[in-house]
């Protein structure tokens, strides 16, 4: 009897927690999926975030939801609410849940625990768009191998260059100039503007510093219509270095190289006076009234010198 006691306080309970999930009505659930659904077409995210949390919250198992909120925070930068609802989704079963949660992690700097979760999820779907990722995390936590392994994978097959500009980068990492200026160039030929940049800074680490202000600025044009704005704050950036020191350079080369041999003779101009003029004296006084006038006319040519010397300086300055 008691077995049956227990067996209808369970039934029970189920019925109760069955009433209280299911709270919303058919059709009042349609009626919020067509609302998200008329969101998501006009691509409105102030009303996506407070809809889906809504929907969420009425139906917190449903995996695909959980991972459309966490994309809805990682579009607004809380990674912290991202990789909650990520975590949510992947415990139901959600798949691409574990792609965005790599994700998360690598734009939160955590490269170990994005390159774990991408290959994880690389082991369900060989999705050849996280090849470039699961590079970049290698890159990042300074495996140039592996990085060089799965970068090259994606220059295979993808167009816009950013696998060659990230091997030019390793390249010049590793101290292979003659390496990273090829794959810059690559990555230029698909019209990667980054790529640009890069090989602008490399340039001026090869001391070409006209090339180098011609590609920024090339780079730059062809940046004009792009929404990137850290890779035009990025340009701006390398042409000031580039202009700074190439007129630094201009200036050793044109104006201190001259002035460096002026400098130095007059130093020992300056030098010499000093020696003559403390000889002078040492003469003068340890053999005064013997060579005195020696030592007075060796002060003279010092000092005649000396003065001569001053007004070619002048000249030259």
């Amino acid at each position: 009897m008691k077995k049956y006691l227990i067996l209808l306080v369970l039934i029970a309970n189920l019925g109760l927690g069955i009433q209280s999930f299911s709270a919303m009505t058919r059709q009042e659930r349609e009626n919020l999926e067509k609302q998200i659904s008329e969101a998501y077409d006009k691509d409105d995210q102030k009303k996506l975030l407070p809809l889906v949390t809504k929907y969420v919250n009425e139906f917190p198992d449903n995996a695909d939801y959980l991972n459309k909120l966490g994309v809805l925070y990682d579009n607004l930068d809380n990674y912290s609410e991202a990789e909650k609802y990520y975590l949510k989704a992947i415990e139901r079963g959600n798949y691409n849940a574990i792609s965005n949660l790599a994700y998360v992690y690598y734009e939160k700097e955590e490269y170990g625990k994005a390159l774990k979760y991408y290959k994880e999820y690389q082991k369900i779907a060989d999705n050849t768009d996280n090849y470039f990722w699961i590079g970049a995390s290698y890159a990042e936590l300074e495996d140039y191998k592996n990085a060089k392994e799965w970068f090259l994978k994606v220059t295979k097959f993808e167009k816009d260059g950013s696998s060659e500009n990230r091997l030019g980068l390793i390249a010049e990492n590793e101290g292979n100039q003659k390496e990273a200026l090829k794959w810059y160039l690559a990555s230029i030929q698909k019209g990667n503007l980054w790529a640009y940049d890069n090989l602008a800074v490399l340039y001026v680490d090869l001391g070409d510093y006209d090339n180098a202000e011609k590609l920024v600025k090339k780079g730059m044009e062809l940046a004009k219509n792009s929404d990137d704005e850290d890779l035009k704050k990025e340009f701006r950036e390398t042409l000031d270095i580039i202009q700074a020191s190439a007129n630094f350079v201009r200036f050793l080369r044109t104006r201190d190289d001259n002035k460096l041999r002026i400098s130095l003779s007059h130093l020992s101009m300056i030098l010499s006076f000093i020696i003559g003029a403390t000889l002078s004296i040492f003469l003068g006084r340890f053999f005064f009234g013997k060579i005195i006038w020696l030592s007075s006319v060796f002060l003279l040519v010092t000092f005649y010198f000396f003065s001569k010397s001053i007004k070619e300086y002048k000249k030259k300055l």
